[in-house]
């Protein structure tokens, strides 16, 4: 499964970026009158609800210049095939990276790191290894260059872990 396009909405400024981290419900059912109580109604709102119930993880991260990385925005299926929570991801980025199964981190590096020289598409497919049990997923980001030198990433991360397994068994 992945997503592409402005399903969700077009790139944002990057202040958007710090409304979307305030903590969100993470009941898999986010009705309207949910909502309505946590914040009133807007198209933002309803934007986050649904990113925050479809299966694919979803993410938006900064890299400045300098090369640090700062989580924008993870859904909850994101940090569901992480095991994080939101808190951890905010204030400690390398912690999402560290779930890459150690075999595969060295290729996701050089992928990573093609994609961001060339302002191309980032297409990975590997493992990760979350408390002792590996899964595979398949991430896919898009680099947009700012005008600061930084760059904002948005994409994918999909659980591929039963057809990669189905693969391997054939």
């Amino acid at each position: 499964q992945s997503a592409q396009g402005w399903l969700y909405g077009k790139a944002a400024p990057l202040q958007v970026g710090a409304e979307l981290q305030a903590p969100l419900p993470t009941s898999p059912s986010l009705s309207g009158a949910h909502l309505e109580a946590v914040a009133p109604l807007s198209r933002q709102n309803w934007a986050v609800a649904v990113t925050e119930s479809v299966p694919v993880g979803l993410y938006a991260l900064r890299i400045n210049k300098e090369g640090a990385i700062h989580f924008l925005f993870v859904s909850r299926r994101w940090l569901e095939m992480l095991r994080l929570s939101r808190e951890e991801v905010f204030a400690d980025s390398a912690q999402a990276f560290e779930r890459i199964h150690p075999e595969d981190a060295e290729a996701f590096q050089r992928t990573w790191q093609a994609s961001a020289a060339t302002s191309k598409r980032l297409l990975w497919e590997g493992r990760l290894l979350v408390e002792g049990t590996p899964s595979w997923v398949r991430i896919e980001g898009i680099p947009q260059r700012q005008a600061d030198g930084s760059s904002l990433w948005q994409g994918v991360m999909s659980d591929i872990t039963e057809p990669k397994q189905r693969e391997i068994d054939l």
